[in-house]
Protein backbone atom coordinates (compact mmCIF):
# COMPACT_ATOMS: atom_id res chain seq x y z
CA UNK A 1 0.00 0.00 0.00
CA UNK A 2 1.73 3.05 -1.00
CA UNK A 3 1.93 6.50 0.98
CA UNK A 4 -1.08 8.14 -0.91
CA UNK A 5 -3.63 5.21 0.13
CA UNK A 6 -2.39 4.91 3.57
CA UNK A 7 -3.03 9.30 3.31
CA UNK A 8 -6.82 9.01 2.26
CA UNK A 9 -7.26 5.91 4.54
CA UNK A 10 -5.76 7.99 7.43
CA UNK A 11 -8.32 11.04 6.17
CA UNK A 12 -11.35 8.75 5.85
CA UNK A 13 -11.08 7.29 9.36
CA UNK A 14 -10.35 10.86 10.89
CA UNK A 15 -14.08 12.31 8.86
CA UNK A 16 -15.54 9.23 10.64
CA UNK A 17 -14.31 10.06 13.73
CA UNK A 18 -15.08 13.63 14.01
CA UNK A 19 -18.53 12.30 12.09
CA UNK A 20 -19.26 10.12 15.59
CA UNK A 21 -17.72 12.84 17.96
CA UNK A 22 -20.15 15.35 16.32
CA UNK A 23 -23.07 13.10 16.71
CA UNK A 24 -22.04 12.52 20.18
CA UNK A 25 -21.78 16.56 20.95
CA UNK A 26 -25.59 16.87 19.48
CA UNK A 27 -27.13 13.93 21.58
CA UNK A 28 -25.11 15.79 24.87
CA UNK A 29 -27.24 18.81 23.86
CA UNK A 30 -30.28 17.48 23.60
CA UNK A 31 -29.95 15.45 27.27
CA UNK A 32 -29.30 19.01 28.98
CA UNK A 33 -31.50 19.62 31.58
CA UNK A 34 -34.91 20.96 30.86
CA UNK A 35 -35.53 23.75 32.63
CA UNK A 36 -39.48 25.11 33.70
CA UNK A 37 -40.85 28.07 35.12
CA UNK A 38 -42.89 27.42 38.58
CA UNK A 39 -44.68 30.17 40.43
CA UNK A 40 -45.20 29.35 44.40
CA UNK A 41 -47.12 31.01 47.33
CA UNK A 42 -45.95 30.89 50.62
CA UNK A 43 -47.42 30.66 54.31
CA UNK A 44 -46.48 30.38 57.47
CA UNK A 45 -44.49 30.94 60.90
CA UNK A 46 -41.98 31.01 63.52
CA UNK A 47 -42.00 27.35 65.54
CA UNK A 48 -38.99 27.94 67.06
CA UNK A 49 -37.37 31.52 68.49
CA UNK A 50 -33.86 29.62 68.67
CA UNK A 51 -31.45 31.20 70.32
CA UNK A 52 -30.89 35.31 70.86
CA UNK A 53 -27.99 37.62 71.42
CA UNK A 54 -29.01 41.39 72.64
CA UNK A 55 -27.43 43.86 72.89
CA UNK A 56 -27.94 48.17 73.73
CA UNK A 57 -25.86 50.95 74.31
CA UNK A 58 -27.80 53.83 75.33
CA UNK A 59 -26.41 56.99 73.79
CA UNK A 60 -30.31 58.50 73.36
CA UNK A 61 -31.52 61.14 75.66
CA UNK A 62 -33.91 60.63 78.81
CA UNK A 63 -37.83 61.03 78.04
CA UNK A 64 -38.66 60.61 81.65
CA UNK A 65 -38.14 59.45 85.34
CA UNK A 66 -38.94 59.23 88.49
CA UNK A 67 -36.64 58.17 91.40
CA UNK A 68 -38.74 57.37 94.43
CA UNK A 69 -40.87 60.00 94.13
CA UNK A 70 -38.75 62.66 92.61
CA UNK A 71 -38.94 63.38 89.41
CA UNK A 72 -35.97 63.47 86.86
CA UNK A 73 -34.92 66.98 84.79
CA UNK A 74 -34.56 65.19 81.58
CA UNK A 75 -33.26 68.22 80.57
CA UNK A 76 -30.77 68.48 83.09
CA UNK A 77 -29.33 65.00 83.13
CA UNK A 78 -27.24 62.62 81.77
CA UNK A 79 -27.14 58.69 81.64
CA UNK A 80 -25.59 55.80 80.39
CA UNK A 81 -26.67 52.46 79.55
CA UNK A 82 -26.09 49.58 78.10
CA UNK A 83 -27.00 45.69 78.87
CA UNK A 84 -25.77 42.35 77.02
CA UNK A 85 -27.96 39.35 77.09
CA UNK A 86 -28.42 36.09 75.54
CA UNK A 87 -31.28 34.26 75.38
CA UNK A 88 -31.22 30.19 75.42
CA UNK A 89 -34.73 28.57 74.33
CA UNK A 90 -36.60 29.76 78.03
CA UNK A 91 -34.43 31.25 79.94
CA UNK A 92 -31.97 34.44 80.05
CA UNK A 93 -28.78 35.90 80.95
CA UNK A 94 -26.28 38.85 80.79
CA UNK A 95 -25.58 41.74 82.31
CA UNK A 96 -26.76 45.08 82.74
CA UNK A 97 -25.10 48.55 84.03
CA UNK A 98 -26.72 52.05 84.49
CA UNK A 99 -25.42 55.55 85.64
CA UNK A 100 -27.74 58.68 85.86
CA UNK A 101 -26.60 62.08 86.85
CA UNK A 102 -28.92 65.41 86.62
CA UNK A 103 -31.15 67.17 88.63
CA UNK A 104 -35.00 66.11 90.32
CA UNK A 105 -37.71 68.07 90.96
CA UNK A 106 -40.87 67.69 93.18
CA UNK A 107 -41.18 65.19 95.80
CA UNK A 108 -38.48 65.14 99.10
CA UNK A 109 -35.60 66.17 97.14
CA UNK A 110 -36.76 69.18 94.48
CA UNK A 111 -34.25 70.82 93.19
CA UNK A 112 -31.42 68.48 94.61
CA UNK A 113 -29.26 66.59 92.20
CA UNK A 114 -29.02 63.04 91.81
CA UNK A 115 -26.58 60.21 91.28
CA UNK A 116 -27.99 56.92 90.45
CA UNK A 117 -25.52 53.65 89.68
CA UNK A 118 -26.32 50.20 89.59
CA UNK A 119 -25.27 46.70 88.15
CA UNK A 120 -26.80 43.70 87.73
CA UNK A 121 -26.34 40.02 86.57
CA UNK A 122 -29.47 39.12 84.32
CA UNK A 123 -30.89 35.98 85.74
CA UNK A 124 -34.14 35.82 83.09
CA UNK A 125 -36.89 37.39 81.22
CA UNK A 126 -40.72 38.37 81.17
CA UNK A 127 -41.84 36.69 77.43
CA UNK A 128 -43.51 39.28 74.92
CA UNK A 129 -44.39 36.25 73.10
CA UNK A 130 -44.01 32.32 73.68
CA UNK A 131 -43.63 29.46 71.03
CA UNK A 132 -44.60 27.63 69.65
CA UNK A 133 -48.11 28.54 71.92
CA UNK A 134 -47.81 32.00 70.56
CA UNK A 135 -49.18 33.08 73.94
CA UNK A 136 -48.77 36.97 74.68
CA UNK A 137 -50.15 36.47 78.05
CA UNK A 138 -46.05 36.43 79.82
CA UNK A 139 -46.21 32.84 80.62
CA UNK A 140 -45.14 30.20 78.79
CA UNK A 141 -47.16 26.74 78.47
CA UNK A 142 -45.40 24.11 79.47
CA UNK A 143 -45.26 23.18 75.94
CA UNK A 144 -43.14 25.89 74.83
CA UNK A 145 -39.59 25.94 74.23
CA UNK A 146 -38.52 29.22 73.57
CA UNK A 147 -39.48 32.77 73.50
CA UNK A 148 -38.91 36.87 72.54
CA UNK A 149 -38.35 38.79 76.08
CA UNK A 150 -40.35 41.82 76.29
CA UNK A 151 -38.24 42.46 79.44
CA UNK A 152 -34.50 41.43 80.98
CA UNK A 153 -35.51 40.76 85.05
CA UNK A 154 -32.43 41.15 87.31
CA UNK A 155 -31.56 41.99 91.25
CA UNK A 156 -29.54 45.21 90.83
CA UNK A 157 -27.05 47.17 92.93
CA UNK A 158 -28.00 50.13 93.37
CA UNK A 159 -26.26 53.09 94.97
CA UNK A 160 -28.14 56.48 95.20
CA UNK A 161 -27.20 59.85 96.56
CA UNK A 162 -29.09 63.25 96.46
CA UNK A 163 -27.24 65.93 97.48
CA UNK A 164 -28.25 70.01 98.13
CA UNK A 165 -27.09 72.69 96.76
CA UNK A 166 -25.45 73.06 99.70
CA UNK A 167 -23.49 70.22 101.23
CA UNK A 168 -26.17 68.18 102.38
CA UNK A 169 -26.35 64.96 100.79
CA UNK A 170 -27.82 62.08 101.43
CA UNK A 171 -27.01 58.06 99.71
CA UNK A 172 -28.08 54.66 100.24
CA UNK A 173 -26.98 51.18 99.03
CA UNK A 174 -29.83 48.66 98.25
CA UNK A 175 -30.69 45.24 96.12
CA UNK A 176 -33.90 46.37 94.18
CA UNK A 177 -35.53 43.85 91.67
CA UNK A 178 -36.39 45.45 88.08
CA UNK A 179 -36.95 45.14 84.84
CA UNK A 180 -35.28 46.06 81.43
CA UNK A 181 -37.34 46.47 78.60
CA UNK A 182 -36.02 44.85 75.20
CA UNK A 183 -35.52 47.11 72.35
CA UNK A 184 -37.02 44.48 70.12
CA UNK A 185 -40.44 46.20 71.65
CA UNK A 186 -39.75 49.32 70.54
CA UNK A 187 -37.15 49.78 67.71
CA UNK A 188 -35.82 53.08 65.77
CA UNK A 189 -34.30 54.19 68.37
CA UNK A 190 -37.66 54.63 70.33
CA UNK A 191 -38.07 55.10 73.96
CA UNK A 192 -37.31 51.94 75.75
CA UNK A 193 -38.51 51.23 80.12
CA UNK A 194 -35.91 50.42 83.28
CA UNK A 195 -38.24 50.32 85.65
CA UNK A 196 -38.48 48.40 89.53
CA UNK A 197 -40.59 45.65 89.98
CA UNK A 198 -42.38 47.79 92.96
CA UNK A 199 -43.00 51.10 90.75
CA UNK A 200 -40.78 53.24 92.91
CA UNK A 201 -37.85 53.66 90.42
CA UNK A 202 -39.01 54.28 86.48
CA UNK A 203 -36.55 55.77 84.06
CA UNK A 204 -37.54 56.38 80.28
CA UNK A 205 -34.39 56.48 77.50
CA UNK A 206 -33.97 56.97 73.94
CA UNK A 207 -30.71 54.60 72.77
CA UNK A 208 -28.68 55.05 69.57
CA UNK A 209 -27.32 51.29 69.41
CA UNK A 210 -29.16 47.91 69.83
CA UNK A 211 -28.93 44.96 67.92
CA UNK A 212 -30.07 41.30 68.04
CA UNK A 213 -28.33 38.49 66.30
CA UNK A 214 -30.83 35.34 66.12
CA UNK A 215 -29.62 31.47 64.92
CA UNK A 216 -31.36 28.78 64.92
CA UNK A 217 -34.49 30.07 64.51
CA UNK A 218 -36.99 27.27 63.03
CA UNK A 219 -40.25 28.46 60.54
CA UNK A 220 -42.16 26.15 58.93
CA UNK A 221 -45.30 26.14 56.69
CA UNK A 222 -46.82 25.39 53.20
CA UNK A 223 -46.20 25.65 49.43
CA UNK A 224 -48.42 25.82 47.22
CA UNK A 225 -48.45 27.39 43.28
CA UNK A 226 -48.21 25.99 39.50
CA UNK A 227 -45.38 24.17 37.44
CA UNK A 228 -46.59 25.42 34.14
CA UNK A 229 -49.93 24.03 33.91
CA UNK A 230 -48.83 21.56 36.78
CA UNK A 231 -50.75 22.41 40.29
CA UNK A 232 -48.06 21.73 43.03
CA UNK A 233 -48.18 21.64 46.67
CA UNK A 234 -46.26 20.66 50.07
CA UNK A 235 -44.49 21.92 52.91
CA UNK A 236 -41.39 24.30 53.79
CA UNK A 237 -39.11 24.62 57.03
CA UNK A 238 -36.67 26.78 57.39
CA UNK A 239 -33.70 27.05 60.06
CA UNK A 240 -32.16 30.86 60.16
CA UNK A 241 -29.47 33.16 61.14
CA UNK A 242 -30.34 36.79 61.60
CA UNK A 243 -28.00 39.67 62.13
CA UNK A 244 -31.24 42.95 63.54
CA UNK A 245 -30.40 46.11 63.68
CA UNK A 246 -32.59 48.03 65.78
CA UNK A 247 -31.82 51.01 65.15
CA UNK A 248 -31.87 51.33 61.47
CA UNK A 249 -34.67 48.40 61.29
CA UNK A 250 -32.84 46.77 58.60
CA UNK A 251 -31.64 42.80 59.16
CA UNK A 252 -29.44 40.25 57.44
CA UNK A 253 -31.14 36.65 56.51
CA UNK A 254 -29.14 33.72 55.34
CA UNK A 255 -30.05 29.88 56.36
CA UNK A 256 -31.01 26.61 55.41
CA UNK A 257 -34.71 25.70 53.27
CA UNK A 258 -36.21 22.75 52.51
CA UNK A 259 -39.14 21.37 50.37
CA UNK A 260 -40.99 17.91 51.56
CA UNK A 261 -43.81 16.73 50.76
CA UNK A 262 -43.96 17.53 47.45
CA UNK A 263 -46.79 16.35 45.26
CA UNK A 264 -44.28 16.36 42.56
CA UNK A 265 -41.16 14.33 44.17
CA UNK A 266 -38.43 16.53 41.66
CA UNK A 267 -39.44 19.39 43.44
CA UNK A 268 -38.47 17.57 47.29
CA UNK A 269 -35.47 19.49 47.59
CA UNK A 270 -33.03 21.27 50.01
CA UNK A 271 -30.57 24.27 49.81
CA UNK A 272 -29.69 27.54 51.37
CA UNK A 273 -31.49 30.90 50.66
CA UNK A 274 -30.25 34.31 51.53
CA UNK A 275 -31.58 38.11 51.87
CA UNK A 276 -32.53 40.99 53.61
CA UNK A 277 -35.28 42.11 55.97
CA UNK A 278 -36.86 45.67 57.00
CA UNK A 279 -39.26 46.69 59.42
CA UNK A 280 -41.91 49.09 58.08
CA UNK A 281 -43.67 51.42 60.07
CA UNK A 282 -46.77 51.19 57.94
CA UNK A 283 -49.70 49.03 60.28
CA UNK A 284 -47.53 49.35 63.28
CA UNK A 285 -49.23 50.18 66.30
CA UNK A 286 -48.98 51.35 70.20
CA UNK A 287 -49.04 48.50 72.57
CA UNK A 288 -47.61 50.52 75.70
CA UNK A 289 -51.21 49.14 77.65
CA UNK A 290 -49.81 45.39 77.63
CA UNK A 291 -46.61 46.29 79.73
CA UNK A 292 -48.36 48.56 82.13
CA UNK A 293 -48.23 52.23 80.77
CA UNK A 294 -51.33 54.45 79.53
CA UNK A 295 -52.34 53.64 76.19
CA UNK A 296 -50.15 55.74 73.86
CA UNK A 297 -47.35 56.23 76.25
CA UNK A 298 -45.16 55.24 72.79
CA UNK A 299 -42.71 53.07 75.36
CA UNK A 300 -43.96 49.87 73.36
CA UNK A 301 -44.52 49.07 69.56
CA UNK A 302 -45.75 46.03 67.16
CA UNK A 303 -44.52 46.02 64.04
CA UNK A 304 -44.54 43.57 61.16
CA UNK A 305 -41.71 42.76 58.37
CA UNK A 306 -41.04 42.80 55.10
CA UNK A 307 -38.52 40.57 53.47
CA UNK A 308 -36.88 39.79 50.34
CA UNK A 309 -34.06 37.15 49.19
CA UNK A 310 -32.77 34.51 46.62
CA UNK A 311 -33.20 30.86 47.25
CA UNK A 312 -31.17 27.78 45.79
CA UNK A 313 -32.22 24.28 46.44
CA UNK A 314 -31.02 20.90 45.21
CA UNK A 315 -32.01 17.13 44.83
CA UNK A 316 -30.43 13.93 43.21
CA UNK A 317 -32.95 14.67 39.95
CA UNK A 318 -33.26 18.67 40.01
CA UNK A 319 -32.11 21.85 41.03
CA UNK A 320 -34.41 24.52 42.03
CA UNK A 321 -33.33 28.85 41.80
CA UNK A 322 -35.73 31.51 42.78
CA UNK A 323 -36.60 34.40 44.54
CA UNK A 324 -38.84 35.61 47.33
CA UNK A 325 -40.64 38.37 49.15
CA UNK A 326 -42.42 37.82 52.14
CA UNK A 327 -44.64 39.75 54.34
CA UNK A 328 -44.69 39.07 58.25
CA UNK A 329 -48.01 40.01 60.31
CA UNK A 330 -48.09 42.27 62.75
CA UNK A 331 -46.68 41.26 65.24
CA UNK A 332 -44.10 39.30 63.01
CA UNK A 333 -44.01 36.03 64.28
CA UNK A 334 -46.38 34.66 60.95
CA UNK A 335 -46.20 35.28 57.00
CA UNK A 336 -47.32 34.84 54.06
CA UNK A 337 -45.50 35.66 50.39
CA UNK A 338 -44.68 34.31 47.40
CA UNK A 339 -41.57 33.22 45.01
CA UNK A 340 -41.11 32.83 41.36
CA UNK A 341 -38.12 29.96 40.14
CA UNK A 342 -36.51 27.96 37.64
CA UNK A 343 -36.81 24.23 37.76
CA UNK A 344 -33.95 22.41 36.61
CA UNK A 345 -34.04 18.44 35.65
CA UNK A 346 -31.40 16.33 35.14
Amino acid sequence: MDEMKISQIMALTMLAFLSLSSGGLIVSHAAYPATQPISLNIAGGVVSAGDQQYSLQQGGEIVAGVIQGNNVVAASSNFEYHYNAQVYGLSAIGYVYFNLQGTVSGGTYNGWTVDYSGSAQINGAVPAVCLPSYSVTGVCATTDTSMVPAFFLGVVNTQLTFSSPGTNSVTTQSEVPMMFESAYLNPFGAPVVLTSIDGSIVIITTYSQATINWSNVIESGTISGNLGSTSVNGQFSEISQEQENLVTGTAQDQGQMTFSGMNLASLDSSGTYSGSSTIPTAGSYDISAAIGFPPGSGVATATGFQSIGTFDLRSQSSTLTGSYSISWGVPAFEFEGSATAWLSTR
